[in-house]
């Protein structure tokens, strides 16, 4: 376990990582830089990897955004933590769900977290955070990157003949987009099929063709309606919908 020393002091305890992949990662090695006497060693990198270190907090949501009971568990241990000497770290990895309301009630423990306790936050943009958490953290931004291709809607829509209202609920639930990010989607969906459109062309393939145009046509609809914030979720199950009119 690590413990607070004189080189822990200069430690940043509320830091915001800005970004796709790339952040996740720089996250991941803050995660085990903070918690991990050997960083090196690799299976106390998979324990936090699998959110099983004992010093690592991931907080959960409940539902879409986090809501303030989400967060009593923060509140309790930071509070039974305070003159223990032993790290605690809190994750929120998807800091753009952060409500007002809870970036709100977060603001003390954020503006003086007790000692040795930690908090990363991790948002695909700046923008997207509340500026109660964005003013009171140390910020590392990777730009240039597309948190869309790794998105779980995008590998449903490319194989919507075996997609269910099932599948869509799963990953509307896991993975709740901004109207930023569903447009990201968008487009990475329309280049997608605009190649497939184009292989199946080369290929004399119909079948492939007519598929094509009709999924172009989707999202086209789809791009002249990026919906409200707030609105993602039933935005997506619109176009699930045409998708299945034949």
């Amino acid at each position: 376990m690590v413990f607070l020393s004189s080189q822990h002091q200069t430690t940043h305890q509320v830091t915001l990582f800005i970004g796709g992949a790339t952040a996740q990662k720089a996250l991941f090695d803050e995660l085990c830089r903070l918690v991990l006497v050997d960083e090196t060693d690799a299976t106390l990198r998979q324990l936090v990897h699998e959110h099983k270190h004992p010093q690592v907090r991931w907080v959960e949501r409940s539902g879409g955004a986090y809501k303030r009971d989400d967060l009593e568990e923060v509140f309790t241990e930071s509070s039974a933590r305070r003159g223990e000497r032993e790290r605690l770290v809190f994750v929120f990895d998807r800091a753009d769900l952060l409500t007002e309301s809870c970036a709100n009630s977060l603001l003390k423990l954020v503006e003086e977290p007790p000692g040795g306790v930690f908090f990363l936050f991790l948002a695909s943009r700046r923008e997207f955070v509340i500026p109660t958490i964005v003013s009171r953290s140390v910020i590392f931004e990777f730009s240039g990157e597309c948190v869309a291709v790794g998105h779980g809607l995008v590998a449903l829509f490319k194989n919507p003949q075996i997609a269910t209202h099932a599948d869509l609920t799963r990953v509307l639930e896991a993975e709740p987009l901004s109207e930023h990010e569903t447009k990201q989607v968008l487009d990475t969906l329309l280049v997608y099929w605009q190649d497939s459109f184009k292989t199946a062309l080369e290929q004399h393939d119909l079948e492939k063709q007519s598929q094509a145009e009709r999924m172009l046509k989707l999202f086209a609809y789809g791009l002249d309606r990026i919906p409200m914030p707030g609105g993602a979720k039933f935005f997506w199950r619109t176009l699930f919908l045409f998708l299945e009119k034949k």
